[in-house]
């Protein structure tokens, strides 16, 4: 229970009543290349699936999508 007095009691009910199995699956990919002592890489992912608290799972209404590049120096 948060005892804070920058919480609300509606705040704190409202954590309390949220169903913490609602979460959503997702699938991510990545590449690093090597180049000398340069290594160069990228990552990508998104949604697969919605999963309720109830058990069932569907298609998200929205689907994440991020992407990400990486450029380094390697030192070994």
């Amino acid at each position: 229970m948060l005892e804070n007095s920058a919480h609300s009691f509606e705040q704190i009910q409202e954590f309390n009543n949220d169903n913490l199995r609602k979460n959503t699956l997702g699938l991510s990919l990545g590449l690093d290349v090597n180049v000398s002592k340069i290594v160069v890489g990228a990552r990508g992912g998104w949604d697969i699936t919605n999963n309720h608290g109830n058990g069932t799972s569907s298609t998200p209404r929205y689907k994440n999508v991020w992407a990400q590049a990486t450029i380094g120096i390697r030192l070994l």
